[in-house]
């Protein structure tokens, strides 16, 4: 079988309106749709956008298929851990749901979005658009972005991208995995508070340092799960102290089943195992956001790598709080 280098275009959404064009080298692009095709009434909603990428498929129907699903699926990722914007792929055709109709009915419809994209091989020609503002890399990753002219990226984006295609096959495997369960929160957070702030705490563990390399009598490699997480925090997000206390304890007790978010029983409670503190969601995001970005920085995974080789060589000690 033998692969090749092929060119896809495909609709995705972003929750904040897309006018601007940018392409990263000869990897990926992203262009606003057609003024005509359908968008939402709402600022914020599912904006359609045009996304266009190469990846390595091949002649096999079947296997061509899956390789393009992990490719689409990893850019979006990659997107959602570098944007300040939520980014989803197309609905799967096979979904269906409720529907309002515009008179007020209901009916059941099949989930879907279609509308022409344009043909031809290669990218398309931005030379005439817009370029998406881009906006300095502090400023954009602790939220202090205006996000009413449109998509906006950080102003080092090519630099974060290099570095993201730069890393070693396992690094770039873990920050795959990180960027999988922050790119899935917002769905997750919309069925349950309590299971999207498991997959933002889930998505710091994937690059998390394994702090401890040995099996404790006392509790198993709980510990070290513990310390590789507080490095990482500790290395990758400066500043966020109390946020950052807040975390783990929460996603201990709702991962353990122990207990759940306070607003998952209408605010109403459901015994007081189930109601933890009500931690603000934007500024958990905000943490997973900033060490998802700071991580793909070498200067931060080195100094991560060594704290956690010199905690690691330390006698195991009895359980530490975190």
């Amino acid at each position: 079988m033998t692969s090749q280098l092929f060119h896809i275009r495909q609709h995705a959404f972003s929750d904040i309106k897309i006018v601007g064009a940018y392409r990263y080298r000869n990897e990926f692009q992203i262009v606003p749709v057609h003024t005509d095709a359908p968008k939402p009434r709402e600022f914020y909603g599912k904006w359609p956008f045009i996304l266009e990428f190469n990846y390595l498929g091949t002649e096999h129907i079947a296997i061509d298929s899956r390789r393009r699903a992990v490719a689409t699926a990893k850019l979006i990722s990659l997107l959602n851990a570098l944007a300040d914007a939520h980014i989803f792929p197309t609905p799967r055709s096979v979904e269906k749901d409720w529907v309002m109709t515009p008179s007020g009915g209901s009916y059941y419809a099949q989930k879907g979005y279609t509308y022409p994209v344009p043909s031809g091989a290669g990218f398309l020609d931005i030379k005439e658009m817009p370029a998406i503002r881009q906006i300095q890399a502090d400023a954009y990753y602790q939220g202090r972005v205006d996000n009413l002219g449109g998509f906006t990226l950080p102003d080092n984006i090519d630099e974060m991208l290099d570095n993201y295609h730069a890393m070693s096959e396992a690094d770039r495997d873990a920050f795959d995995v990180a960027a999988h369960w922050y790119g899935r929160y917002p769905e997750l957070e919309h069925i349950s508070d309590s299971a999207g702030l498991v997959a933002l705490v889930t998505a710091l563990e994937a690059i998390a340092p394994k702090a401890v390399d040995h099996e404790c009598p006392q509790c198993g490699n709980i510990d070290g799960v513990v310390r590789g997480f507080r490095i990482l925090l500790d290395e990758a997000v400066p500043g966020h102290e109390e946020e950052k206390h807040q975390f783990y304890k929460l996603r201990s007790r709702i991962a353990h089943g122990s207990g759940l978010m306070l607003n998952e029983f209408g605010g109403m409670g459901g015994g007081s195992a189930a109601q933890l503190q009500d931690s603000s969601k934007l500024e958990l995001e905000t943490v997973v956001h900033l060490a998802l970005r700071n991580w793909l920085i070498p200067e931060v995974r080195a100094k991560i790598e060594v704290v956690a080789t010199k905690i690691s060589a330390r006698p195991h000690q009895a359980s530490e709080r975190f």
